[in-house]
């Protein structure tokens, strides 16, 4: 990911794209468990090589991820966008029907998802640290790796794909995530200043 990242509405190039969704003004805010099983749900979004969860975050209220595709062998089959709004509306409709099962049956998303492109590792990186510190920001840790629904706090307790994901924001290798974690907390400490 060193090149520059290009629009992903090309479907030619690279790609990194903002995902976010806020709940219906009337809709509960998500407890503990409905968190974690749309934290899984975006999750299983990830497929190397087609589309990589970078980081991600979900919140009582809303939810935001970053989803890189890498540049295609060939003329892509669909756009990426395309492919990134059929696996969200999977996503939202496996968490409805989840929901739904429990008994759980109030509106649910305000609108459809939105999603923003990223054109360079600069935004890529001032992204990512807006989606790991909007816990801090909203008050509900003190420490961004403390809140276990985002992706920094699995980086930090050795998920592999989750630390791959904050080596590529920021352009490096997986295999140096030490210094990646001192890099990435240095963004987010900053993020915290401002």
């Amino acid at each position: 990911m060193a090149q520059a990242r290009t629009l992903i509405h090309s479907g030619r190039a690279s790609g990194t794209l903002l995902i976010s969704c806020r709940l219906h003004d009337d809709a509960p805010t998500l407890d503990w468990n409905e968190r974690d099983i749309l934290q899984t749900f975006i999750r299983e979004l990830h497929e190397p090589g087609v589309a990589e969860i970078l980081t991600w975050c979900v919140l009582p209220r809303a939810h935001r991820f970053l989803v890189h595709t890498p540049a295609a062998a060939g003329p892509p089959a669909d756009s990426d966008l395309t492919t990134i709004g059929a696996k969200m509306k999977i996503v939202h409709s496996r968490f409805r029907r989840w929901r739904k099962f429990h008994g759980i049956t109030a509106p649910l998303w305000k609108d459809r998802f939105k999603s923003s492109p990223l054109p360079d590792s600069g935004s890529v990186l001032a992204a990512a640290a807006s989606v790991d510190g909007m816990p801090v920001a909203l008050g509900l840790v003190d420490n961004p790796e403390d809140y276990f629904f985002c992706g920094y706090h699995h980086a930090c307790q050795g998920d592999r794909v989750a630390r791959a994901g904050i080596c590529t924001i920021l352009d490096a290798k997986p295999n140096s995530w030490a210094g990646c974690r001192r890099r990435y907390r240095r963004t987010l400490d900053k993020l915290g200043l401002d």
